[in-house]
């Protein structure tokens, strides 16, 4: 009877232990389970993380290439209505997202800062750049029109300082027949008046050609934009006269340098400047203006309605900073 009853409890005995044993291989299986879903998940956070840092990068690249084609990104501000190319979205359903800020707050760059926001279901990376330049410099091939100011508001020194700066441009663009091709207008007193806007040097290779030009520059009284702005246009409109070339080769660019508020009406001027922008003329404006209400008021009015976008804007304190602008414009890098 004895044997029976210890018989009987060891089998008990070996059943709970069976028992302990299988919870425990249960809990190291569930635990191992547990630990491999998550090393699944963070593999696959890894992956998403690379692609939406991908996403991200072709955001920026996408930034760079709408602007240098004569987008205006300032619309990509995050609001309703931003243009398509601020979104993108790719067949495994990243995407990204595109904010241009101007100069001013946290954005220290001269031209503007991009930041780019890439997604892909719960995974999210962004990236921020600051441009600080904006130009036409890495281009091999341009026609480019200089269109200069020549009022009487600019004093002797600046005149020269003009003229220097405007040298300087010649110089870093190098002209000739396989690069650039540069021409010049200039604009004071009105159409009807003794020293209209004029054609002074058509589309040449010829720096020198250019130097004389620029150095028979005379300052007169008023400050006519509009007429100056159609003739550089007429100039670029490829007439077969053998100065503009095949848009296609040869792009085509305006850069206008202006002191102050014009004389003609602003609606004559905007008219001009779009004219000139449907024909795919870019147009970029520097500004020497002083921080007084008018220079103010002549700084919004060329910004958001003469240049080509925003970002083709730049204002400089005085003729002395124009050539290291213009030099700026002309590089590449």
């Amino acid at each position: 009877m004895m044997c029976r009853n210890n018989t009987q409890k060891e089998k008990g005995v070996a059943l709970y232990l069976t028992i302990i044993v299988m919870a425990l291989l249960l809990a190291m299986i569930f635990g191992l389970g547990l630990s491999f879903v998550g090393q699944v998940k963070l593999l696959r956070g890894v992956g998403h993380s690379m692609v939406v840092l991908y996403a991200a990068e072709a955001g920026l690249e996408s930034a760079l290439y709408q602007d240098l084609q004569g987008m205006d990104i300032t619309l990509c501000d995050g609001t309703g209505g931003a243009p398509t190319f601020c979104q993108g979205t790719f067949l495994n359903e990243a995407s990204y997202e595109i904010l241009v800020q101007l100069p001013g707050g946290d954005c220290t760059a001269e031209a503007y800062c991009v930041e780019s926001r890439g997604e892909l279901g719960q995974s999210a990376r962004a990236l921020r750049i600051s441009v600080d330049s904006v130009g036409f410099g890495c281009i091999d091939q341009v026609d480019v029109m200089l269109v200069l100011d020549r009022s009487g508001s600019i004093n002797n020194t600046e005149e020269a300082q003009m003229k220097a700066a405007a040298k300087a441009f010649v110089d870093v663009l190098a002209p000739s027949s396989e690069t650039a091709h540069i021409g010049q207008v200039s604009f004071g007193d009105s159409p009807s008046g003794p020293e209209p806007p004029s054609l002074d040097q058509h589309l040449t290779d010829s720096g020198a050609a250019l130097y004389a030009t620029i150095d028979a520059l005379v300052t007169e009284a008023d400050t006519y934009m509009a007429p100056a702005i159609t003739l550089a246009k007429q100039e670029l409109d490829n007439p077969g006269d053998n100065h503009d070339r095949d848009d296609i080769d040869s792009p085509d660019f305006m850069v206008l340098i202006t002191d102050g508020n014009p004389d003609d009406s602003k609606a004559t001027i905007i008219a001009a400047a779009d004219t000139a922008k449907a024909a795919g003329i870019e147009i970029f404006v520097v500004g020497v203006l002083d921080n007084s209400p008018q220079g103010q008021a002549a700084e919004i009015f060329l910004r958001d309605n003469i240049a080509s976008t925003p970002t083709h804007f730049f204002k400089i304190d005085a003729y002395g900073d124009l050539e290291a602008q213009l030099e700026e414009l002309a590089t590449c890098g």
